[in-house]
C-alpha cells in the first residue's frame, strides 16, 4: 500500500461509492494502521461523502477510538456537520459511545449545536437513555431547557420514553417542568400518556402543574383518564388534580373514561367528587358516553352516584335514545329501572320507541313496551313506531306493536298508512300482518295513491294479490287519476296487468292527460301486456288529450311490433290528432320504414295532410329519406301536393339539397316549374342555395330558366357568386339581359358585386352593357372598377 501511495499519491482522495474517500472507508471498519498511512501521505480529513460526512463522523459512528484520537491529532473539525445537521457529538451520543464523547468533549466539542430537527446531543442521550451520556454533558454545560423543532425539551423525550433515571438527571440539573412544546403538551402528560408512574412522580414533586392544559384544553388528568391508566389518575388526584376542568369541547375527565370504558378511574373520578351531571359542549352527560358506547358497569357506577336519567343533549336525545340506538339492552333495563322516560322526544319527536324501531330491535321494543313506551306517538312527520317497522321489514317488531294495538290505520304527515310503507317495500309477510289487525286497503295519501298503487309501482306480485283479495279497489286514481293499472302498464309488468284485470281493472279508464294503460304499454314497448289490454277489450283508438291514439304513440317511437299488434286488433290507420299529424307522418318524420311500410299495407293514406297541409311525401321529402320517399311513392303518394306555403316535396327537397329524392320526384312526374306563394320555383331555390347538381337535375327535367319571382334563377346565381349554375343557365338559354322590378339585371348584380369571373360568363352570353336601369345608370357606371 506505501508503495503505491509513493507511486501514484493521488489516490490518496480517490473517491469510491457514495463519493467515500480511502480514509473513510478505513475508519468506517476500523483500520487504524491504514488511517495513519493515508494520513502519512496526506489524505484530506476534510472531504465528505455524498451525505456530507468527513472521516470523523464514520469513527465515531463505528466507535473507533484510536482511529478518533488520530484524527483529532490532524484537526479533524469537532464542528462538522453531516447532510442531516449532525455532528460527530450527536452521533456519538445517539450510539451511546460515553468515551468517545468524553474524547470529544475533552477537544472542545460544542455541546449547542443542534442538527436538522434542532436537536441536541442531549435530546438524543435522553432518547436512548444514555445515562453516562447525559451526565457528561451536563458537566459540559448541555442546556436542559433545549427546544427541538417542535419545541421538546429532553425532559419531554425522557418522560415520553420512559426514563426515570434520564428525568431525575434532567431535574438535577435545572430542567424546566413547565415548559410545553407546539401542542402545549408538559413533560407530565406525555408521562401520563404512556402510563410511566415514577416519572410521573418524580415530576410531581418538583412542583410540575397537574393543571396545565395543552392546545386543546386536556390536562393530564384527562390524559390519563382517556388513556385507562388509573395509577395515573391516582397520583394527580393525589396531588389535587381538579376533577371539574374542562377540555375545549367541555369534555371532563370523567366523559373520557366513561367512552373507553375505564370503571377503575370512573369510580376513582366519582369517589373524588367528579360531577356525574357534567355536560359537553353537545349537551352530553357521562351517562349518555356510557350509554352510547355500551358500558353497562360505567351506566350502574353513574346511576349509583345520582346521574340524571332524564338530560337531554343538544338534539334532546336522552341516555335511553342512545341505549336505543345502539342496542345495549342491559344499558335500557338499567335506565328503566332507574325511571328513564321512555316515551321521551328528541328534537324531531323521536321517542326511544320509534329509535329502537328503526334499528330493528325488538327486544328494545318489547323492554320499552313493558315500561309503558306509547306505540301512537308520532315524530315530526308524523311517522309511528309501526311506519318504522314497516319501512326496514321488522317482523317481529311489527307483531309486538299490533299486538300492543298500534294503529294500522295511522297517517304520517303525507297521508301515508303503515300498510302504504308496507306495500312500497315489498314484504308481504307484514302486508298480511297489517291486514289481518284490521289495515285499510282504501286508504289514500295526499297524492291519493292507494297501497295498490305503490304495490303495482314496485312489482310486488304477492302484495298485490293480497290486497285485490281484501277488496283493494283495483280502478281507484290517484291525484294524476293514474289508476293502479295505469301505473303496471307505464312500468313494464305484465304479471301485475293480469293480476289486476282477473280482479276487474277497467281498460278503459284514462288519467288527466287523458292515457289510457294502452297509451303507456306502447311508450315504452311492452308487447306483452299490449298483448293482454287488447284481448281485454282495450280501445286501440283511444285518444289522449293530444288526440294522439296508440297506434300514433307506437308509430311515433319506432316500436313495428306494437304497431301490428294494434293493426290486428282494428286500429284505425285514418285517425289524427291535434296536429292533425297520422302515425304515417310520425313513422316519416323518425324514418321507421317498417312501421311505413306496415302503415300502407294497412291503407295508410299517403296524402293525408297535417294542419300545416303537409303530407308524409313532404315530411320524407324535407327530412332527406330517400326510402320512406320511394314507399310512399310506390303506394301513389300525390308529388303535385303542396304545403300551406304551397311547397311542393320537391320545394323541400331542393332546399335541402337531397338529391337522390329530387331524383325519385321528377321521376314520378314531380312538377320542376311549381312557384310557392312567393312564386319561387325548385330551379330558383336551387341556385339561391348555389347547388349546382341540383340545378342540372332540374334542368334535365324541364325546368324553365325564365320564370321569376322578383328575380329569375340567373339573377340568383349571379347575386351569390355562383358560377358553375350561372354557366349551367345561361347554356340552358337563361336571358342575360332579364330584368327585375327594378329594372336591374344580372350583368348589374356582378358589376355590384365587382365579380370579374360572373361578369365576363355574362358578357360571353350576350349581356348589353349600354341599358339604363331605373337610376338611368349603366353597368358600366355602376361597376366602373371592373375591367371589362
Amino acid at each position: 500500500m506505501k508503495m503505491i501511495l509513493k507511486e501514484k499519491g493521488s489516490y490518496t482522495n480517490a473517491r469510491f461509492e457514495g463519493m467515500k474517500t480511502p480514509i473513510m472507508i478505513a475508519a468506517e471498519n476500523g483500520h487504524t494502521k491504514t488511517v495513519k498511512i493515508l494520513l502519512k501521505y496526506g489524505a484530506d480529513i476534510a472531504k465528505k461523502d455524498v451525505f456530507n460526512r468527513q472521516p470523523i463522523h464514520f469513527a465515531f459512528s463505528g466507535r473507533q477510538i484510536e482511529i478518533a484520537k488520530l484524527l483529532l491529532e490532524n484537526k479533524a473539525d469537532l464542528s462538522a456537520v453531516d447532510k442531516w445537521k449532525k455532528t460527530p457529538l450527536m452521533v456519538a451520543a445517539r450510539g451511546g459511545d460515553a468515551q468517545s464523547t468524553e474524547l470529544l468533549l475533552e477537544h472542545g466539542a460544542d455541546v449547542s449545536m443542534r442538527d436538522e430537527d434542532h436537536w441536541t446531543a442531549l435530546h438524543y442521550a435522553c432518547k436512548w437513555h444514555h445515562h453516562q451520556i447525559i451526565k457528561l454533558l451536563f458537566e459540559n454545560k448541555a442546556d436542559p431547557n433545549a427546544v427541538d423543532k417542535w419545541e421538546k425539551t429532553p425532559l419531554m423525550v425522557a418522560a415520553r420514553d420512559g426514563d426515570a433515571q434520564s428525568t431525575e438527571l434532567l431535574l438535577e440539573h435545572g430542567a424546566d417542568v413547565s415548559m410545553r412544546d407546539e401542542d402545549h403538551w408538559t413533560a407530565l402528560h406525555y408521562a401520563c400518556k404512556w402510563h410511566h408512574h415514577q416519572i410521573m412522580k418524580l415530576l410531581l414533586e418538583n412542583k410540575s402543574d397537574h393543571k396545565a392544559v395543552d392546545k386543546w384544553k386536556k390536562t393530564p388528568l384527562m390524559v390519563a383518564a382517556r388513556y385507562g391508566d388509573a395509577q395515573s389518575t391516582e397520583l394527580l388526584l393525589e396531588h389535587g388534580a381538579d376533577v371539574s376542568q374542562r377540555d375545549e369541547d367541555h369534555c371532563t375527565a370523567l366523559h373520557y373514561a366513561c367512552k373507553w370504558h375505564h370503571h377503575q378511574i370512573i369510580k376513582l373520578l366519582l369517589e373524588n367528587k367528579a360531577d356525574p351531571n357534567a355536560v359537553d359542549k353537545w349537551k352530553k352527560t357521562p351517562l349518555m358516553v356510557a350509554a352510547r358506547y355500551g358500558d353497562a358497569q360505567s351506566t350502574e357506577l353513574l346511576l349509583e352516584h345520582g346521574t340524571d336519567v332524564s338530560q337531554r343533549d343538544e338534539d334532546h336525545w336522552t341516555a335511553l335514545h342512545y341505549a336505543c340506538k345502539w342496542r345495549h339492552h342491559q344499558i335500557m333495563k338499567l335506565l328503566l329501572e332507574n325511571k328513564a322516560d321512555p316515551n321521551a322526544v328528541d328534537k324531531w319527536k323521536k321517542t326511544p320507541l320509534i329509535v329502537a324501531a328503526t334499528v330493528s330491535n325488538a327486544e328494545s321494543i318489547e323492554l320499552l313496551l313493558e315500561h309503558g313506551a306509547d306505540v301512537s306517538q308520532r315524530d315530526e312527520d308524523h311517522w309511528t313506531a309501526l311506519h318504522y317497522a314497516c319501512k326496514w321489514r321488522h317482523h317481529q317488531i311489527i307483531k309486538l306493536l299490533l299486538e300492543n294495538k298500534a294503529d294500522p290505520n295511522a297517517v304520517d304527515k303525507w297521508k301515508k298508512t303503515p300498510l302504504m310503507v308496507a306495500a312500497r317495500a315489498g314484504d308481504a309477510r307484514f302486508t298480511e300482518l297489517l291486514l289481518e289487525h284490521g289495515a285499510d286497503v282504501s286508504q289514500r295519501d295526499e297524492d291519493h295513491c292507494t297501497a295498490l298503487h305503490y304495490a303495482c309501482k314496485w312489482r310486488h306480485h304477492q302484495i298485490i294479490k293480497l290486497l285485490l283479495e281484501n277488496k283493494a279497489d283495483p280502478n281507484a286514481v290517484d291525484k294524476w287519476k293514474k289508476t293502479p293499472l295505469i301505473v303496471a302498464a307505464r312500468d313494464g309488468d305484465a304479471h301485475s296487468t293480469e293480476l289486476l284485470l282477473e280482479h276487474g281493472a277497467d281498460v278503459s279508464q284514462r288519467d288527466d292527460n287523458h292515457c289510457t294503460a294502452l297509451h303507456y304499454a306502447c311508450k315504452w314497448r311492452f308487447h306483452q301486456i299490449i298483448k293482454i289490454l287488447l284481448e281485454n277489450k282495450a280501445d286501440p283508438n283511444a285518444v289522449d288529450k293530444w288526440k294522439k291514439t296508440p297506434l300514433i304513440v307506437a308509430a311515433r317511437d319506432g316500436d313495428a311490433h306494437s304497431t301490428e299488434l294494434l293493426l290486428e286488433h282494428g286500429a284505425d290507420v285514418s285517425q289524427r290528432d291535434d296536429n292533425h299529424c297520422t302515425a304515417l307522418h310520425y313513422a316519416c318524420k323518425w324514418r321507421f320504414h317498417q312501421i311505413i311500410k306496415i302503415l300502407l299495407e294497412n291503407k295508410a293514406d299517403p296524402n293525408a295532410e297535417d294542419k300545416w297541409k303537409k303530407t308524409p311525401l313532404i315530411v320524407a321529402a324535407r327530412d332527406g329519406d330517400a326510402q320512406s320517399t320511394e314507399l310512399l311513392l310506390e303506394h301513389g303518394a300525390d308529388v303535385s301536393q303542396r304545403d300551406e306555403d304551397h311547397s311542393t316535396a320537391l320545394h323541400y327537397a331542393t332546399r335541402s339539397g337531397h338529391h337522390q329524392i329530387m331524383k325519385l320526384l321528377l321521376e314520378n312526374k314531380a312538377d320542376p316549374n311549381a312557384v310557392d306563394k312567393w312564386k319561387k320555383t325548385p330551379l330558383m331555390v336551387a341556385t339561391r342555395e348555389g347547388d349546382a347538381q341540383s340545378t342540372e337535375l332540374l334542368l334535365e327535367h324541364g325546368a324553365h330558366v325564365s320564370l321569376r319571382d322578383y328575380w329569375t334563377a340567373l339573377h340568383y346565381a349571379t347575386r351569390s357568386g355562383h358560377n358553375q349554375i350561372m354557366k349551367l343557365l345561361l347554356e340552358n338559354k337563361a336571358d342575360p339581359n332579364a330584368v327585375d322590378k327594378k329594372v336591374k339585371r344580372p350583368l348589374m348584380e356582378a358589376a355590384s358585386a365587382v365579380d370579374v369571373q360572373s361578369t365576363e360568363l355574362l358578357l360571353e352570353h350576350g349581356a348589353n352593357i349600354s341599358p339604363r336601369n331605373k337610376s338611368n345608370s349603366t353597368d358600366l357606371q355602376r361597376g366602373d372598377c371592373v375591367c371589362l
